[in-house]
């Protein structure tokens, strides 16, 4: 790492005058990460710098200057252009810090001629780190990691944002949890990316689509939904799937459907593989779309091939279908109404056979086995039609709440995970957790007590906080002001801003004209004889220097 050279930032220097710089835990070409402490919230954070090898310099060695020093000529224009796009990365990750799977970014500022990204920090390893020790993942496991990143970039992408460089080295695990966070927003772009407009080469070997290697290749939504498909597929086999453009030669990719011991559903292995399709106009095309096939959700669109792609058909579409069908069907029942009548007699002869009868109402049972549905997001009420047009009267439905921030009144969670084979009549539980909203604190009140109390008031609510000093006449130290104010119910990321006293202003007497001390003699100034008046002036000033000369002793 860097402790060897002189380009780190050396432990326990502080940031801003507020973070304390800890040992590096990521470096490359074009920076460095740190492990630090917010001394303010007294909690762990990672801390990203801003450091591009290519076009400037640094040595801390027995010196407090840490800023980077930019290489001559061209090179000022590239690193500015590169420190803008990474504080925009901080501006980027800043707008989803409430997704699950994404890391939250607490703090950006520039220092140092340079700029820093304060994140949560995340207690793990890569998933590639993960899985080259341990091995492949099971499916269903790996489908439970996954999806809340899955959902969280569905959001991203309505944002018009791409994250560009989704790998299993920019994943995290938090292992006692088996959780994942998606990391490294760096080569993420904003509002541009659904055009044609170029963009910068930004690619991962075996994880970045065909499109990302060309310079003007027209990268979108299906861009990242490659990534991820080659992403879970190296979770689910432990071999990285080889380069798209590699693939364009001579595709040796091995299917999911041809690899044993992999417990997924074939929807689900041909989804995986459908996502690292190619050509972008056979894949998978969204994150919305991807979830659906993954996880068994059910969608107002469907999908068909029209000369060898894959098109979209909306809900209008299906409803003209609908109607095209009924048409055919009305049709041919009118057609043939005729020779229905004609065998009716023969008909109910039929029917009066109880073997055949037993037979056909055999057919019309529905089938034993089908795939639990996915309930996130619904209400109760849509919850239990769902399960009742599932006709398994076997299923114990346990509801629970929990504060959460989707709507209250939706379902947040189940406990049987939604694309799970279930067999008809066999007993099981299905416990759904509602949310119940977001819950909410009420804020302490700090005014007129000392800061440190007040800090752990705050808390003590779960609630952060910041400080604003104000001259006053009360103490030092003590609380004047605070908003919002006492009483009121506030959501657990709301900051409560404090102001405390800095105590009275000094006032600072103006320095008086220095008068003679009772040792000194003043010298009159030279009589002019020319005015009269300064004559008398000359006289009276003189009588009073004779007074005080007298005095002396």
């Amino acid at each position: 790492m860097c402790e060897s050279t002189p380009r780190c930032l050396p432990e326990d220097i502080m940031l801003n005058e507020r973070y304390k710089i800890g040992r590096v835990i990521g470096e490359g070409s074009f920076g460095i990460t740190y492990i630090g402490k917010d001394l303010l919230l007294n909690i762990t954070v990672a801390i990203k710098e801003y450091f591009p090898l290519s076009y400037g310099s640094r040595d801390v060695r027995g010196r407090d200057d840490y800023s980077i020093y930019i290489y001559h000529g061209k090179n000022s224009e590239l690193y500015n252009k590169g420190l803008s796009d990474f504080y925009s990365e901080a501006t980027i990750l800043s707008q989803f810090h409430s997704l699950d799977g994404i890391v939250s970014v607490r703090d950006f500022f520039y220092l140092n001629n340079t700029a820093y990204i304060v994140m949560d920090y995340v207690d793990g390893i890569t998933l590639k780190e993960y899985v080259r020790k341990n091995g492949a993942i099971k499916g269903q496991e790996a489908f439970l990691m996954m999806k809340p990143i899955i959902k969280s970039l569905k959001k991203i992408h309505d944002a018009k944002i791409l994250h560009r460089d989704i790998s299993p080295d920019n994943i995290l695990i938090r292992i006692k949890e088996k959780q994942l966070v998606l990391i490294d927003f760096g080569s993420a772009r904003e509002k541009n990316v659904m055009t044609d407009k170029s963009l910068t080469v930004t690619f991962k070997r075996g994880y970045t689509s065909e499109e990302q290697y060309l310079r003007k290749g027209r990268q979108g939504s299906w861009s990242d939904v490659y990534s991820l498909c080659a992403t879970m597929y190296f979770m689910l086999t432990g071999k990285e799937p080889n380069e798209s453009i590699e693939r364009m030669l001579k595709d040796r990719l091995v299917p999911l459907s041809e690899i044993e011991n992999i417990d997924l559903t074939k929807r689900q292995k041909q989804a995986i593989m459908q996502g690292m399709s190619i050509k972008a106009e056979d894949r998978i095309q969204i994150m919305d779309e991807l979830y659906s096939e993954l996880y068994n959700k059910k969608r107002f669109s469907f999908n068909i091939r029209i000369n060898n792609r894959t098109k979209t058909i909306g809900k209008m579409a299906v409803l003209f279908i609908a109607v095209a069908m009924a048409g055919i069907v009305v049709g041919f029942a009118v057609n043939n109404r005729r020779m229905f009548t004609k065998n009716k007699g023969a008909v109910a002869q039929v029917s009066a056979n109880p073997m055949i009868t037993q037979q056909t109402a055999e057919t019309k049972e529905p089938d034993s086995r089908y795939y639990m549905p996915s309930f996130e997001g619904m209400t109760k009420q849509q919850a239990l039609e769902l399960l009742d047009a599932k006709g398994d009267t076997a299923i114990l439905v346990k509801w629970s709440k929990k504060y959460s921030s989707t709507q209250k009144g939706k379902i947040i969670s189940q406990s049987v995970t939604d694309g799970t084979i279930c067999e008809r009549g066999k007993k099981k539980t299905l416990v759904l957790t509602v949310s119940n909203g977001e819950k909410k604190y009420k804020v302490p009140d700090c005014v007129g007590k000392g800061y440190k109390n007040a800090i752990q008031k705050i808390k003590d609510k779960k609630l952060s906080y910041k400080i604003i000093y104000k001259e006053s006449k009360k103490d030092k130290g003590i609380v004047i002001g605070q908003a919002p104010k006492h009483g009121k119910m506030v959501k657990s990321k709301t900051v409560i801003k404090i102001t405390v006293s800095k105590g009275e202003k000094i006032k600072m007497t103006p320095q008086t004209q220095n008068t003679p001390k009772p040792y000194e003699t003043k010298t009159s100034a030279p009589a002019k004889t020319s005015v009269p008046k300064t004559q008398t002036k000359k006289n009276e000033k003189k009588n009073k220097d004779v007074d005080f000369a007298g005095s002396i002793p």
